[in-house]
C-alpha cells in the first residue's frame, strides 16, 4: 500500500506545477518575461513571431512554487517593451496582442546603400 502511494505521488507531482503558455501573434520577433506575484523574474524567452512556448513552474525540493498571479512583459529586440498582461493565473494562454501598451516595435533604419546616376 505504501509503495502504490509513493508511485502515485511521483506520477502526480508534475500535475501541481505552474504552466503559462506565451504566444508570439506579433510580426516582430519577441521577448517574454514571466514575473511572479512578488516581482521575482521567473524566465525570460525569446519567441518568434506566431510560435508559442510553455513556461512551467520548476519545483526543486524544498524550494516552493512561485506565487501567484504571474505578470507577463513582452520586449522588442531592442529591449523597448511592447506590452504587459497583468494577473495571470496558473495554465492561462497569454498572447502577446492581448496585451497593454504600444505593441509596436521600431522597424530598424535601412543603410543607405551607394546610389547610381
Amino acid at each position: 500500500m505504501k509503495k502504490f502511494v509513493l508511485i502515485t505521488g511521483l506520477f502526480c507531482l508534475p500535475l501541481f506545477c505552474n504552466s503559462v503558455t506565451l504566444f508570439n501573434d506579433s510580426a516582430f520577433k519577441l521577448k517574454a518575461t514571466v514575473l511572479s506575484a512578488t516581482g521575482d523574474n521567473q524566465g525570460t524567452f525569446t519567441i518568434l513571431p506566431q510560435h508559442q512556448l510553455t513556461w512551467q513552474d520548476s519545483y526543486s525540493g524544498g524550494q516552493s512554487f512561485s506565487q501567484t498571479p504571474y505578470t507577463v512583459v513582452w520586449y522588442c529586440e531592442n529591449d523597448k517593451e511592447f506590452g504587459i498582461v497583468t494577473n495571470v493565473g496558473a495554465g492561462a494562454f497569454v498572447s502577446a496582442n492581448s496585451s497593454n501598451g504600444d505593441r509596436i516595435c521600431p522597424v530598424p533604419k535601412q543603410k543607405a546603400g551607394p546610389t547610381t546616376p
